[in-house]
């Protein structure tokens, strides 16, 4: 069940009252990494790997998604960091037609920006959650943040001038 990232902690100071998006975190399920260098892709054998679940958080802020392996891991022990600035946009995706008899997944996508880059995510980053009260509010949430998210071009251009005035 996803949280906001508000609700954490009592103690945390309340965010600012200008801040337009709202972090989040919560259980999501993406496809599993190849577990070794020799194991071949999804496109070489016509297996797909299986989906596995990931502790996710919104980093509003930073405009940033990074995934922990478990919920009270610290986000400098991330699985993985999404930038949200290789993405246009978030949408509705097909569900996941590989799942466990039973399963039932609710699946999202972030569309990437520039599928030409090298540096740019190539392909959309396709995510599940587990119902689609939450599904809905991770696509609001995330929404939100790539529209106050800067574009990648814009980061390009900030960190070449910090490199040359640093």
């Amino acid at each position: 069940m996803a949280r906001d990232s508000a609700d954490q902690s009592e103690a945390a100071d309340p965010p600012p009252a200008d801040e337009a998006v709202v972090g989040v975190d919560g259980t999501l399920w993406k496809r599993a990494s190849k577990v070794h260098v020799t194991q071949g892709s999804e496109a070489e054998t016509g297996t797909s790997r299986g989906w596995v679940s990931r502790h996710f958080k919104l980093l509003s802020t930073q405009s940033l998604v990074v995934y922990l392996q478990n919920a009270d891991d610290d986000t400098n022990a991330a699985r993985g960091v999404v930038q949200l600035s290789n993405f246009v946009r978030v949408e509705d995706a097909s569900p996941p037609d590989d799942l466990p008899d039973g399963s039932s997944l609710h699946a999202l996508q972030l569309v990437p920006a520039d599928t030409t880059s090298e540096h740019a995510a190539c392909e959309p980053l396709v995510l599940a959650a587990s119902s689609a009260a939450d599904k809905a509010m991770w696509i609001e949430r995330l929404a939100a943040a790539l529209a106050a998210a800067p574009d990648a071009e814009a980061l390009e251009t900030q960190l070449a001038a910090a490199s040359i005035s640093g």
